[in-house]
């Protein structure tokens, strides 16, 4: 063995090799959180995934005597749907889709609550389901119908509001 090796400063094939490995890591493209669309058309849909991620506890659980203290105290709203939240996301193409063949639903539990935006969904929809890639999303929903309190700050009113489903979405490039 020479000297030169012995010190650590000859080169095997092997180390060369392991130098000149470049170690490619999975990389996102895409990462943004916004709203789902045509969460109004499939309102029946919408309200059955909002029950199922609200385990079915509507206005914090609360009474409308306990609702009616907190709104007097806070003179704040409280809707049916707060809170919502969950990592259960599956995310499925649709190019049956009449008005986009680009289309991707978003589904929790099976169930529909919203299609991804059409600019999103053109430039991502060959990434859903392809091996080469995988997705993590975060669906945050709220609003739904609400109490409130009358003019006179006395008797408790029920009011309609939409339904909101927002995606936090990360699409990856795997390697």
């Amino acid at each position: 063995m020479g000297l030169l090796s012995f010190l650590g400063f000859g080169k095997s094939k092997q180390k060369a090799a392991n130098r000149n490995t470049v170690v490619q890591k999975n990389r996102i493209i895409y990462h943004d959180e916004f709203r789902l669309m045509g969460t109004n058309y499939h309102k029946q849909e919408a309200f059955a995934a909002a029950d199922y991620l609200s385990g079915h506890e509507h206005y914090f659980g609360k009474t409308d005597k306990e609702l009616k203290s907190y709104m007097q105290r806070t003179l704040k709203p409280v809707y049916k749907y707060n809170e919502l939240k969950t990592i259960d996301v599956l995310l499925q193409r649709e190019p049956t889709n009449p008005n986009d063949k680009n289309a991707v639903k978003v589904l929790i539990n099976n169930t529909f609550v919203g299609y991804l935006p059409a600019e999103i969904a053109k430039r991502f929809s060959s990434c859903i389901g392809n091996p080469k890639y995988r997705y993590d999303a975060i669906l945050t929903g709220w609003g739904g119908p609400y109490k409130t309190l009358s003019s006179n700050l006395e008797k408790i009113v029920t009011r309609e509001k939409e339904l909101y489903f927002n995606l936090d979405l990360t699409i990856w490039h795997l390697k």
